[in-house]
């Protein structure tokens, strides 16, 4: 499992997933910091990392769109949620020890069988609470793009 941490992940825990034998690193060690997610998406693609952790919703449609294309090309995303948000909850430890509980159903996505592209797990309960199949990924692209090709008919 070779994970990339987005920018909105503390850059102090990647040591630390080192140490536990997660390969990691962060954007900003591959001077990345500040860049559009699909640029963070096509060099993990290209360098080979397994997936992106973030915090990121991807609620912005060209956001989602370009997330949905890179898990289509295969790269996971997990998402770390966090409830309710702010410095107390939300610091470093708190990310590590829920990448490191959650630590086998990531491995379990990356395994070559699964077809799981997107895991959601939420820090309060300690567990998945979405995922999203390479199906259910496909379906939602195509929804969306058809949808986009109806306002611009419309016009």
């Amino acid at each position: 499992m070779h994970l990339l941490l987005d920018e909105n992940m503390s850059p102090w825990i990647t040591p630390d997933l080192e140490s536990a034998g997660i390969p990691a690193r962060h954007v900003q060690d591959l001077d990345m910091k500040g860049a559009p997610d699909r640029s963070v998406f096509d060099v993990a693609l290209l360098l080979g990392y397994d997936a992106v952790v973030t915090k990121d919703h991807y609620r912005q449609p060209e956001e989602r769109l370009d997330a949905l294309r890179a898990m289509l090309d295969g790269l996971r995303i997990f998402r770390l949620t966090f409830s309710p948000t702010g410095p107390v909850r939300d610091i470093d430890a708190t990310q590590l020890q829920l990448i490191l509980a959650q630590r086998a159903e990531m491995e379990r996505a990356i395994e070559s069988a699964s077809q799981t592209r997107l895991m959601v797990f939420n820090a309060n309960t300690n567990a998945v609470t979405r995922e999203q199949t390479v199906e259910q990924v496909a379906a939602e692209l195509q929804a969306r793009q058809a949808r986009a090709m109806r306002g611009r008919t419309r016009r």
